[in-house]
C-alpha cells in the first residue's frame, strides 16, 4: 500500500511544499513529493496489479493558529538541521499570507496493489478490507482535524 500526499493543492500549499523541498535539498535532504500518476505507473512498471485507488480530500482549511504553530515548530527543526535563514524568512513570508489566503492540506493518495505472481485471492481479499480499512481511518483522522 502506498500513502502519499498529492503535490497539487490550494496556492499557499502549493508554495509551502515547494518551500520545504528546496529547503530540504538544500541540506542534502531529498523530500519531493510525487503525483499520483507517478505512483500508478511505478507500481505497474515492477509488474504489479493494482487492487484499488482512494484519493481522500480536506475539507476544510488549517486554521491559522494551527499553521500558525505547524510554522514555529518547523522554524525550530530547520534550524536544527542547519537549513539557510533564507528558508526560514520564506517560511515566515507565507505564514503572512497563509492569514490572507488560508492554507488547506493537499490529497492524501492511497493506492493497493499486488504482486501478482505471488498473492492468492484470499489474501487480496484480506488486503482490499485491510486498505478500506485504512482509508476509512486516515478519512476519519481528516475529518477530525477538520475542526
Amino acid at each position: 500500500m502506498i500513502v502519499e500526499g498529492d503535490p497539487k493543492g490550494c496556492p499557499t500549499y502549493v508554495k509551502f511544499s515547494k518551500l520545504w523541498s528546496e529547503a530540504m535539498h538544500s541540506i542534502g535532504k531529498y523530500e519531493d513529493m510525487k503525483p499520483p500518476e507517478y505512483w500508478l505507473r511505478s507500481v505497474r512498471r515492477v509488474g504489479m496489479e493494482i487492487r484499488a485507488v482512494k484519493i481522500i480530500k480536506w475539507r476544510t482549511n488549517v486554521p491559522y493558529t494551527v499553521f500558525k504553530d505547524i510554522v514555529k515548530e518547523t522554524i525550530k527543526e530547520w534550524r536544527r538541521l542547519g537549513v539557510n535563514e533564507k528558508y526560514i524568512a520564506k517560511l515566515n513570508d507565507l505564514l503572512e499570507e497563509v492569514k490572507r489566503e488560508g492554507f488547506r492540506w493537499s490529497d492524501i493518495v492511497a493506492i493497493l496493489a499486488e504482486v501478482k505472481k505471488f498473492r492468492g485471492s484470499d489474501v487480496v481479499i484480506s488486503d482490499t478490507i485491510s486498505f478500506r480499512i485504512t482509508c476509512d481511518f486516515i478519512e476519519s483522522l481528516v475529518r477530525s482535524n477538520a475542526h
